[in-house]
């Protein structure tokens, strides 16, 4: 086993220069440099459980601003389900609205993949916002996050899509389009879907077919 080299260390120095600042009003370009799938866990070691009492997932993104190196975390929440209304963009999740910023067209009914619009490698750019987060014993800490709001892509968007889902049977279309008689808007059919919904649990697998169909205009409203 070869010794290990030693040095003087009363000898060395180092330039002193000014800490990186970042201004909030800069649009800065950032790659996409991992993604790393975690559960999410207490401090004590225990699982964090959704609802439906399934652990819960979210996805640690790491963005690498180009000039200076410098990382920046993005956390996004892995969902059952995600909001989509491109007619109130709104009301639309989180996820969904960066993934349309990020060149991805979630629909209705469809699947929702963070794997069609997250590729290690892209480029965006976008904003910094400030942040004030606790520690445990309730010190604050200001330290800059990458503004979701201001998101834009670098280059093109990815050649995918969400899937789009298989047409609903005749009966189905037969059904809806009859309960949708005398409904002035989508949110009265669900309604009666609801209240069958409260006497029969089947007829809630209606809802999903009922957004569909109005999206694609297949049932029409009065």
């Amino acid at each position: 086993m070869s010794e290990q080299e030693t040095f003087n260390w009363m000898n060395e120095s180092a330039d002193v220069v000014e800490g990186l600042k970042f201004d909030t009003d800069v649009d800065y370009t950032f790659r996409l440099d991992s993604v790393d799938p975690t559960i999410v866990k207490r401090k004590d070691g225990s699982t964090v459980l959704r609802n439906d009492g399934t652990p819960s997932k979210k996805l640690a993104l790491k963005w690498v601003e180009l000039s200076t190196k410098v990382g920046f975390k993005m956390d996004l929440w892995v969902n059952d389900r995600e909001r989509v209304n491109p007619t109130n963009p709104e009301i639309e999740s989180d996820n969904v609205k960066l993934s349309r910023k990020l060149g991805y067209s979630p629909i209705l009914g469809g699947k929702f993949s963070f794997g069609d619009f997250l590729k290690v490698g892209m480029e965006i750019e976008a904003k910094l916002v400030p942040v004030v987060s606790k520690d445990a014993k309730g010190n604050e800490r200001t330290f800059n996050n990458i503004d979701q709001s201001s998101v834009r892509l670098v280059g093109d968007a990815p050649d995918t899509q969400a899937q789009i889902p298989d047409m609903p049977s005749s009966d189905i279309v037969k059904e809806l389009q009859t309960l949708a008689k005398g409904c002035k808007r989508l949110s009265d059919l669900t309604a009666k879907i609801n209240k069958l919904g409260a006497k029969d649990p089947a007829k809630f697998q209606l809802l999903q077919p009922a957004m569909q169909l109005a999206e694609q205009g297949v049932i029409k409203f009065s």
